[in-house]
């Protein structure tokens, strides 16, 4: 008889429980990275071989490792030195090689939806901009493979989202962590620039002087991280004029020689855009020899159809003095303009993975006209509603049919993070408010 109502009261009590995590601000974050490490980690050893530029890194990384040196001056030391630290932690195999990788694609999961909050975006927004980015092929890719841009992203994201804070120290030392790691780290310091003075130029004389640690530290770290890597300590300024020398390939010397590092297509910037390149072969070291094995690379077509169009939201939606739109054009404009112009002025080589420190703009840019459709009204709000949601669930169809691994384990995972999303932005319907510039 008394057995009922206690049966009740502990139903009501798990409900109440479980509202209360769907509701917590950072449970859907929780989730898209539990996603995101489970797959990562599953398959983490697929491939067996070297994948583009791992093929440099991972012997660079055992030369080091034993005491031979630095075999590839083109990039700073210090993104290598994770790769190092996985083999010394994990053996000289897949595991090891990729582990910091996916460490540090999993932290800028993290930090990108935090820069989406400090800019204000709602819960919905913030996390339907971070679904895109983790589903997102280029940027789930980069993440699985031992190369340096992973490593240069988080930095990136990480001076973004203190940047944001107002801590501008700690942004101009991440920005000179970010170059450290590749150079086109330092292109953050002109992204937090140009939004600065976009937004009324608050505390001039602190943020002039803070912006100084990204130099700074890069100059001063760069021979710790060299001596560290090669046993030698390197006059910094000309190790920088080494690095920018040997990145020196044009076009027009690559088509004459018919240059094809490891099967990568060379592309200009925008290709990247009109054309979506694909690399769906690499060549990879096995057994001594080079060999071509399948591997999908490239901007996710769902996101990728979206790019002028998101550019464009941003575009309105700045004139409109919003704020995040505002932040995300300058990301983007910075960080994909700058190839464009390298291409045009230098004939630079390129290559659509150069893309990838763009993708969160574009994220940001699709989830802002998200956001405006699911807020129309009447029957034409129901149905963009239902292709909005539609939408989302083509992107992770998109990532689990170009990602390795099978189709078994993929498929049911990715419809449990689906329904959770769902669920989760259905609970958290809060208000996207418009934030607008100072004044």
């Amino acid at each position: 008889m008394d057995s009922q109502p206690v049966t009740s009261s502990s139903g009501h009590s798990l409900k109440a429980i479980w509202d209360k995590i769907v509701r917590w601000e950072y449970s859907g974050l929780c989730f898209l990275i539990a996603f995101a490490s489970v797959l990562h980690f599953s398959i983490i050893t697929q491939p067996t071989y070297h994948v583009f530029d791992e093929g440099y890194y991972v012997p660079e990384a055992l030369s080091i490792l034993h005491g031979k040196g630095i075999t590839n001056p083109q990039q700073p030391p210090m993104g290598k030195l994770f790769v190092v630290s996985g083999i010394f932690l994990f053996g000289d195999n897949p595991f090891g090689w990729r582990f910091f990788s996916v460490l540090f694609g999993i932290i800028c999961v993290a930090f990108f939806y935090l820069v989406c909050r400090q800019l204000k975006l709602s819960k919905q927004v913030s996390l339907v901009a971070t679904f895109l980015f983790t589903t997102e092929n280029l940027s789930f890719v980069m993440g699985s493979l031992a190369m340096l841009d992973v490593f240069c992203l988080a930095f990136m994201l990480a001076a973004f989202y203190f940047y944001l804070k107002g801590h501008y120290k700690l942004s101009g030392l991440a920005i000179g962590l970010a170059a450290l790691t590749k150079l086109p780290g330092a292109l953050v310091l002109a992204v937090v620039v140009l939004h600065w003075l976009f937004t009324g130029r608050k505390e001039k004389r602190q943020f002039l002087l803070s912006m100084l640690v990204a130099p700074l530290s890069f100059l001063l770290l760069l021979p710790l991280f060299d001596l560290a890597a090669s046993h030698q300590l390197i006059n910094p300024i000309t190790h920088i004029r080494d690095m920018l020398a040997s990145n020196n390939l044009t076009f027009s010397a690559a088509a004459l020689a018919n240059y094809d590092p490891f099967g990568v297509k060379l592309s200009r910037p925008w290709e990247w855009i009109l054309h979506n390149n694909r690399i769906d072969y690499a060549t990879v070291f096995r057994q001594g020899q080079w060999v071509t094995v399948t591997y999908l690379f490239l901007i996710s077509p769902t996101l990728w159809v979206l790019i002028i169009p998101s550019v464009i939201v941003m575009l309105i939606k700045s004139l409109k003095r919003h704020n995040g739109a505002l932040f995300a054009l300058c990301w983007f404009a910075v960080t994909y303009l700058f190839w464009v112009a390298i291409t045009l002025i230098m004939d630079r080589t390129t290559y659509v993975y150069y893309f990838y420190p763009t993708i969160g703009a574009v994220c940001i840019g699709i989830a802002l006209g998200w956001d405006w459709l699911l807020n129309l009204k009447g029957k034409a709000g129901i149905l963009l509603i239902a292709a909005a949601l539609g939408y989302l669930l083509i992107c992770l169809y998109t990532m689990a049919i170009t990602l390795p691994g099978s189709l078994w384990i993929k498929i049911p995972f990715c419809t449990v993070i689906f329904t959770y999303v769902f669920y989760y932005l259905s609970k958290n319907r809060d208000a996207n408010p418009q934030i607008r510039l100072s004044s």
